[in-house]
């Protein structure tokens, strides 16, 4: 790995913080900048370097703030106008809004405080878990839990492969597919999660179930269909 494009990284994430406290643009944009820069970062920093944790809390308490973005954003635009129609949209926008700038205001004390050291110790390859579980498409059940650790590899082999001297376009190109449809699957299930909280009608709850289900549904088949190709 490349002292220079570890410090490099390093630099660009303390001036996308800094850039923010500055601007206090709490933004989808700036957010899923922040988040990048960081999981980029994270890709690199050995888990031994003790800012490694630091890095992860970024994601941890950011990853509230992106839940409740998609959830808005995609989630509840993506349902039938029929179903929409019959939800307190006002009332659970403003609700999650409320939540999203308590988070917001978490994350902005967090980075205040937070230190971003001229150097860090590198991630050696071999620190990169591979997962015990054989992921071919007969083990590849459409199950939340499989799909998890399924999406947990995914994340760690392509980070595994843009972290490579020599890059492998084509599978960075595969893993980047099928991460974004495990994404949009393991969405589908939280924005669902959220939805439940606002306690609306049985019926139409079960409705919503079965159109989002239906969804990752055709998420998965293409899923399988990438997977035959790593």
């Amino acid at each position: 790995m490349k002292k220079c494009t570890l410090n490099k990284k390093l630099k660009s994430l303390d001036k996308t913080i800094k850039t923010l406290l500055v601007d206090g643009d709490d933004s989808i944009n700036k957010v899923h900048n922040l988040r990048k820069k960081t999981r980029e970062l994270l890709s690199l920093v050995s888990s031994s370097d003790p800012f490694y944790s630091k890095l992860k809390k970024i994601i941890k308490i950011s990853n509230h703030i992106r839940d409740i973005d998609v959830f808005l954003s995609t989630y509840l635009t993506s349902l039938k106008s029929t179903y929409k129609q019959q939800l307190n949209l006002n009332k659970i926008m403003q609700i999650s809004k409320n939540s999203r700038n308590k988070f917001f205001n978490q994350l902005y004390i967090y980075l205040e405080k937070l230190y971003i050291p001229h150097s860090v110790k590198c991630k050696n390859m071999t620190q990169y878990v591979s997962s015990p579980i054989n992921f071919d498409n007969d083990s590849l059940l459409f199950e939340q839990k499989v799909l998890h650790k399924y999406r947990i590899y995914i994340k760690n082999e392509l980070y595994r492969t843009k972290n490579q001297t020599i890059k492998n376009k084509r599978r960075i190109e595969l893993l980047t597919k099928i991460k974004d449809l495990l994404g949009n699957i393991n969405d589908n299930y939280n924005g669902l999660a959220r939805l439940k909280k606002f306690n609306i009608k049985t019926k139409l709850f079960e409705e919503i179930e079965e159109q989002t289900i239906k969804k990752n549904i055709k998420y998965f088949d293409k899923v399988k269909k990438l997977n035959t190709q790593l």
